[in-house]
């Protein structure tokens, strides 16, 4: 059976005036959690990340990238930022509210994992992506 990466993420209600910029940042603060089905959680700890975004290329760039990525789908609830095949990941923030939640299942050396990060994000003023060396 093929597992898919679907890395989502909504666009954030911004403040009360409508936020129509297409190049944006996401600052995303929460918690980190790795876990193994047997043996329960084996480390927690507080995780952020910052990732660029140009809707208008649809490109995106997660912090230290060495560049950007293709957005794979955008629909009116979510960027789909990543479709592939194994590890399973899935990461979405909520529009209303910009809780975030991320999975990831693998596998390393025979042992499955899962890692999970909770919180929420903001959004920021937009970091420019790397430039090519070509």
């Amino acid at each position: 059976m093929l597992i898919s990466i679907l890395v989502s993420l909504m666009v954030i209600a911004g403040t009360a005036q409508a936020d129509t910029n297409p190049r944006f940042d996401l600052i995303c603060e929460g918690t980190q959690r790795l876990s193994n089905p047997m043996l329960g959680v084996l480390k927690e700890s507080p995780w952020s990340q910052r990732i660029a975004v140009d809707m208008d290329l649809e490109l995106f760039c997660n912090e230290g990238c060495t560049a950007p990525s293709r957005i794979a789908r955008v629909t009116a609830d979510a960027i789909h930022f990543a479709i592939s095949e194994k590890p399973e990941v899935v990461t979405v923030v909520a529009v209303a509210d910009g809780q975030f939640y991320h999975t990831q299942i693998g596998e390393v050396q025979g042992n499955r994992y899962v890692e999970t990060m909770v919180g929420s994000c903001r959004k920021a003023d937009f970091t420019p992506f790397p430039q090519s060396s070509f």
